[in-house]
Order: C-alpha cells, then structure tokens, then sequence
C-alpha cells in the first residue's frame, strides 16, 4: 500500500482511496474520521474488521513522510500487527528515532557523474538515439567539452535527484535545437527569475540560498527540519547553524554554504539590507576549464570561503574571539598536505 504522508490531511486522504481503490470499501468515502481510521487500523492488526478478510502480511509505504511527530500526533501511523510501515522522509535521524523508526537508512543523492550519465541516456532515450535502459557514459561527449561541461552543471544544479535528472534529460529530447548548454542557460535564467519573485520570508531565503550556493537537496532538508523561511535561519546562532547540519548530515563544502547564507541573512535582518544580491562584485578573469579538475576543485572551495557580502570576521569570530584556524586555514592546509 502506497499513500502519500506530507502532512495529515494528505494522509487521511490517501487513506481512504486506498480504502475504495484496493480494499472495495466504497462507503469509506463518507466514514466519519475515527471510526474510518480505527476500522482500517483494525484490518492492517488482523481482524478482518470492514471487509471480512484478514490483511495477512502487507507493507505500508507512507511516501514524504517529513513530519513524522505530526502524523504520529495525529494517530495517522498504525502499529505494525503482520505487516510492515517504511517512512520515506528527509526528516533528521533524531525525528525519525523519535517516533519509533528503529533503523534510519540514510540514502545518498546520485553523484555529478553519474547525473549527467542519467541526463545523457534519458535525452538520448527521448530523441530515439538509444534505449531508455542503455547507460551510456557521460565521457561519450568528451569531444565536445561545452556540453560535456553542461551536461555535469545540469547534475549539480538538480541536487543528484533522480526524478529532477529524467526530467532534464526527457526537456532536452522534446525541443528541437535543444543542447545541454542552451537548457542550462534558459535553467538559470528561469530559475534566477523566480527566486526574485515575491517578497515574503519564505522567497527570501530562497534568494539568500540561491546566492550562496546551497543546493535543493540541502533546502529541502533544512525545511523538513522547520528551517523554512529566511528568519528561521537568521535566528540560528552560528553554532546552533553547525549543530543543525551536522544532526541532519549535510556535507561540509554544503555546510559553508548555508552558513554564509545565514550570516548573511542576520545580517540583513539587523541593516535593513538585502541578503539576496551580493554587494560587491567579485569577478574571476579565469578560464576554469582550462585548469586541472584538481585546480578548479581548489579555486572553488577558495572562493567559498570569503563570502562576498559577509566580512570574514564574522567567520571566524565566536563570543568575540578569534578561532583557531578558521574555514580558509583548514582549505589552504588540507590543500598543501595533499599537493604534489
């Protein structure tokens, strides 16, 4: 059984259509909620209640379940009887544990390489150039480097989401004259276009996000964790900010990222600025492609650490003392102790 669990009222509606689609029970439709819940629970544990068979072994899938405390409040999550519940959720394991789910398995986003493989075999699948099922290297357009390069930005700007990636790659098959490179662009614009709409607290953080560099992925996560709007993550201490990310796992080049969006935001909050636009431009006169994968790897995390609208002393000051170290040390040592 497959129902969708963004919060309680989706839930109860999944439920009774599974009610009337897979069980037969068309007065499920009109059942007042208690008596509807309990009577469902009851066959799940096996009493036949409704329907006059027993539910035997099932499986319950309770898909985008990133409120759990909330459908558990709502006494919407069955006890197990002969049959089993997994949660798909980007709740933090602590939630998770929190409302009984004993093992969190914790699944990883698709890499940029193998995104851009997905990309590549979808648009290739899609135009008649291969079979859905053929995963072709990404490296097959090596002799084009600008779409081999768009092709790895597309994977990264869609946060290594699977269903995000097809989609790329099915848009891409669909219009004629499309490249990966002309649909990165028309990305970007669209993208920086709707960010910029709306004003409201949700839109800035949005903007603030999507000018430092914090992934989908990671903003989703954020928001499982009722981090949602700008304010909420203004409001975060730069060590509350730390322990956030680290309860739920977001990487650490991703974890500079959010913390320069939330420095930024704070700051905005107490200037009346705006943490959405950068206010000083910093222009790179460097052909990144021309440079080792190691070398841009190196200049990109280099540049993440001095963010442009933040003074770096609000990265390294904590309770008015210098740290130890600080983010750029740590690049610049991890950098010479593994340079050749």
């Amino acid at each position: 059984l497959w129902a969708r669990a963004t919060d309680a009222a989706t839930l109860l509606q999944e439920y009774r259509r599974i009610a009337v689609e897979q069980l037969g029970w068309e007065d499920a439709k009109d059942e007042g909620r208690e008596q509807f819940v309990r009577r469902l629970f009851g066959w799940l544990r096996g009493s036949g209640a409704g329907s006059g068979e027993e539910a035997g072994k099932w499986l319950l899938v309770l898909d985008n379940a990133d409120a759990p405390q909330a459908l558990v409040a709502a006494g919407l999550v069955p006890s197990l009887g002969d049959g089993h519940v997994l949660l798909t959720s980007r709740a933090s394991d602590a939630a998770l544990r929190g409302v009984g789910v004993r093992s969190p398995l914790a699944v990883e986003c698709v890499g940029e390489e193998d995104g851009a493989r997905i990309i590549l075999r979808r648009a290739r699948a899609g135009s008649g150039g291969g079979g859905a099922g053929e995963l072709e290297p990404a490296t097959a357009l090596a002799d084009d480097g600008r779409e081999l390069a768009a092709l790895r930005a597309l994977s990264r700007e869609m946060g290594g989401l699977p269903i995000a990636l097809e989609q790329v790659g099915a848009t891409v098959a669909r219009r004629e004259g499309e490249t990966f490179a002309s649909f990165l662009r028309t990305y970007r614009e669209a993208h920086t276009a709707l960010l910029a709409a709306g004003d409201d607290d949700a839109a800035q953080l949005r903007r603030a996000c999507a000018t430092h560099g914090v992934s989908a992925a990671v903003q989703a996560v954020l928001a499982a964790n009722e981090v949602s709007t700008a304010s909420a993550l203004a409001g975060l201490s730069a060590e509350e900010c730390r322990e956030l990310c680290d309860a739920v796992g977001v990487a650490p080049m991703q974890r500079i990222k959010v913390a320069r969006a939330r420095a930024a935001l704070a700051s905005a909050a107490e200037s009346g600025g705006d943490a959405g636009c950068r206010t000083v431009a910093t222009l790179w006169a460097i052909d990144l492609q021309s440079l080792s994968r190691e070398a841009r790897d190196l200049m990109e995390q280099l540049a993440l650490c001095g963010a442009d609208d933040v003074p770096l002393a609000m990265w390294w000051m904590q309770d008015g003392e210098v740290e130890e170290g600080g983010a750029l040390q740590a690049v610049l040592g991890a950098a010479a102790s593994g340079a050749s």
